[in-house]
């Protein structure tokens, strides 16, 4: 958001969805879900964000709370439209895309796949921001299985949205070196740092009219599965180490 407002990026709207643990249908769905696939701080951040907005407290009182974690703060605090649908693709949610008449739609980190009526509305296209290198690590959870895979780089990776999840051509990709990272706050930083590159390498191709797209090698396709807490905390374990020299050595 702050790279979007940086750029000078005249942003119509920021939409997201309600799509998360907290909103399932049952407890017992919930509860199955949070357990499972979110680790504590994961739960801790939804909940609270989820609260927040679906009691509608004024910004200033959820200031604390939403600040790290939330885009409708974000928008608040730059001055953006923001929305939250029950579900992206919904025909409410389409039409009021459509009515903007969009020259780009901008995906990252979104929980719901794009059907064909949303992706296709964009003049230029919709592109999804994956943060982890096409076509090895698509999927969810790619940062996460960038530890797990002991990548040397973490990186973000600009396609083309398509019906099939992750496997648009490439615009282009955006490294960063995750050596000396100490812990998972770290390896998530430098993440957030590969997709600032991604956005302003982007733009600037925009503006020059050079966008140019690279088909993915089907044969290189890795689609990775949703990993579970367990799985997740042991990528929290790793990050302390894996890339951090000195721990390396004492471990």
């Amino acid at each position: 958001m702050k790279e979007l407002h940086s750029i000078g990026l005249h942003v119509a709207l920021v939409a997201t969805t309600k799509k998360n643990i907290v909103n399932k249908r049952s407890l017992s769905a919930s509860l199955y879900n949070g357990l499972k696939y979110f680790t504590i701080d994961e739960v801790v951040k939804i909940a609270t964000v989820s609260i927040c907005e679906k009691k509608n407290l004024p910004v200033a009182m959820c200031r604390n709370l939403l600040k790290k974690n939330s885009l409708r703060y974000h928008c608040h605090r730059f001055g953006y439209c923001f929305k939250e649908y029950n579900s992206i693709n919904d025909d409410k949610a389409v039409h009021e895309i459509q009515s903007i008449n969009p020259d780009l739609i901008l995906v990252h980190s979104f929980p719901e796949i794009l059907t064909e009526k949303l992706y296709s509305i964009p003049k230029m296209g919709t592109f999804n921001f994956h943060t982890g290198a096409l076509p090895e690590n698509g999927g969810p959870n790619s940062i996460e299985w960038t530890v797990l895979k002991n990548d040397s780089k973490i990186t973000t990776c600009c396609h083309l949205v398509t019906a099939e999840i992750d496997a648009g051509d490439i615009v282009l990709s955006k490294s960063v070196e995750l050596l000396n990272s100490k812990n998972w706050k770290d390896v998530k930083k430098k993440s957030q740092e590969s997709t600032r590159l991604a956005l302003r390498e982007f733009f600037t191709k925009i503006d020059e009219q050079a966008i140019s797209y690279t088909p993915q090698k089907y044969s290189e396709r890795v689609f990775n599965k949703r990993l579970t807490a367990r799985q997740k905390y042991r990528v929290r374990f790793l990050s302390r180490y894996q890339y951090n020299p000195v721990r390396k050595k004492q471990s």
